[in-house]
């Protein structure tokens, strides 16, 4: 575990706003007992380690008649019995992964002279609960016990019934990470744009996401290890599906990707196992590496095609090509044709009717990605009554016609 911590601690402080004078590493008693470690940076400490236990640590303002300014990235990490931390002001910056992968801790207090928290501080803490800042902290806050910086939402605390509270514009990269026991996730109906990078991982509760259409990037790995994960609907307006998006949802079973994606990154569905086709727009250009209907054997410790997966794509397009070199099957995309028989009738419009019924009612409709891609005759990502009526229209020329 020590190696563990002084190579992510290297990490963190190499990367941290202030820079680091190359000094030996130092020890010093706290009141509690608890032996740190820690580095003279430009004449203050700036705390790298730790020894010993204790259920509450209260971090020294003062460590050997050296002012406590820092603490480095990785420091606290992974300590099992911390259920509670004090900041003191004299500390202006906390490293990455701080106090990450910390399951006991439950409350943490910050002092008014933090100015800098870096990402993954607080991240896999499963049982935080809430934040407490100084009023005298001009960077960050405390909203619904959960920490903000001004509008970023940098870590989620609390219960299993999450709301990212209205006026919040971005969550953090690891702000719900980890969050084992989050079951649902509210979002703000207007004003939120951005997801960061692993904002979800391993929220193996999670069971449902609606992405607000406001929000244009999700980033890497969002909703990764989100093993319980089986429904998504995507924004509207994003443009990439980045890496590891969806890597290892394994009970996600359907899935829209809107017309306005146009790059799927590399491993964005690895591991979706519960999927057994997905319908890939001609909007998508480019597609990554095992990014759609790959699986990991975990026998042969190889990635191979899933079996009984579908690619729905039309002719020609990128979804087709990805599809015809993973040897997946491909099923001709047809707009129209929601039963997915080849053949545009009476009842793909009744079809289309219901699921505009269930949507305007805010119903789980059951129906696939294909099925909802393919009752959208107009193309803009929305089944209202008009589609419905056009696919009639359409049946009823093609009948007339005898095609």
């Amino acid at each position: 575990m020590k190696k563990a911590l002084s190579l992510i601690s290297a990490f963190a402080m190499s990367a941290a706003a202030v820079p680091l004078s190359p000094v030996s590493a130092q020890s010093g008693k706290t009141e509690d007992g608890l032996s740190l470690q820690y580095e003279i940076v430009d004449g203050n400490a700036c705390i790298t380690g730790f020894t010993g236990s204790d259920p509450i640590v209260m971090i020294p303002s003062e460590i050997d008649g050296k002012k406590v300014a820092g603490i480095s990235g990785g420091a606290f990490m992974g300590m099992e019995e911390l259920t509670a931390v004090v900041i003191p002001d004299s500390v202006t910056s906390v490293g990455e992964k701080a106090f990450s992968a910390c399951p006991l801790l439950t409350t943490v207090t910050i002092g008014g002279g933090v100015t800098d928290i870096g990402n993954l501080a607080f991240s896999a803490c499963p049982s935080l609960q809430s934040f407490y800042v100084s009023g005298s902290n001009k960077t960050y806050s405390v909203i619904n016990g959960s920490l903000f910086e001004k509008t970023e939402l940098v870590t989620y605390a609390g219960g299993k019934d999450a709301e990212i509270p209205l006026g919040t514009t971005s969550v953090r990269s690891g702000a719900f990470m980890g969050k084992t026991n989050i079951v649902s996730v509210d979002f703000p109906s207007r004003g939120l744009t951005t997801l960061g990078d692993y904002a979800f991982s391993g929220c193996t509760s999670l069971k449902r996401a609606v992405i607000p259409v406001t929000v244009t990037h999700t980033g890497t790995g969002c909703f990764a290890s989100c093993y319980e994960l089986k429904e998504v609907s995507f924004s509207l307006n994003c443009t990439a599906i980045e890496d590891d998006t969806f890597h290892g949802c394994t009970a996600l079973y359907n899935i829209t990707i809107p017309s306005s994606v146009t790059t799927i990154g590399d491993s964005a569905f690895l591991g979706c196992s519960a999927l057994s086709g997905i319908y890939i727009p001609p909007t998508v250009k480019e597609i990554g590496t095992d990014a759609i209907g790959r699986t990991y054997n975990i026998r042969t410790e190889s990635v191979e095609t899933a079996d009984g997966f579908t690619v729905h794509a039309e002719k020609n397009s990128a979804g087709a090509e990805y599809a015809e070199s993973m040897n997946i099957p491909v099923d001709p995309f047809k707009i129209g044709d929601v039963s997915g028989n080849g053949n545009i009738e009476g009842s793909d419009a009744t079809m289309a009717l219901v699921m505009y019924s269930m949507l305007s009612s805010n119903s789980n409709t059951g129906f696939t990605a294909y099925q909802t891609a393919a009752a959208d005759w107009n193309g803009d990502d929305m089944i209202t009554g008009s589609d419905a009526t056009m696919i009639l229209q359409e049946y009823t020329w093609l009948s007339s016609n005898n095609e």
